[in-house]
């Protein structure tokens, strides 16, 4: 793929090549394209630096509340192994904020934690991992 072809370019190719394509297609490649998709080039998108706020990025505090609420879940359920499955985990801030409250004030509930981030966007990846 050329280094001039934008995201309109390509959309516009597959259309002329294969016809129309599903409005989920579309978002798809809108959001996630590996080069060109909204969530996946290399730009601060979440946040004062970015495009849009979220709840966790507004104070750590959001994954605090939540994190007390799981932790209430988890003793109703009876104490045992514990999962939490984030889709689209953005910059990881709500994960950070939950385990960081979870191994400071719940620390019998953070060690049978096991949290889990499904993400499509590789640059979000990263930076959830860092």
């Amino acid at each position: 793929m050329p280094d001039m072809e934008t995201l309109t370019e390509i959309l516009k190719a597959r259309i002329s090549i294969h016809g129309k394509i599903p409005f989920a297609e579309f978002m798809a490649e809108a959001l996630y394209h590996p080069d060109l998709g909204y969530y996946s080039s290399e730009r601060t998108r979440i946040g004062k630096a970015g495009d849009y706020f979220t709840s966790p990025t507004v104070h750590p505090a959001f994954g605090g509340l939540i994190c007390k609420e799981l932790q209430e879940m988890w003793q109703i359920t009876g104490g045992e192994e514990f999962s939490i499955v984030e889709m689209g985990g953005g910059n990881g801030a709500l994960c950070h904020d939950i385990l960081k409250y979870a191994k400071e004030r719940h620390p019998s509930f953070y060690r049978v934690l096991k949290y889990i981030i499904i993400e499509e966007s590789a640059y979000m990846r990263k930076i959830q991992r860092s």
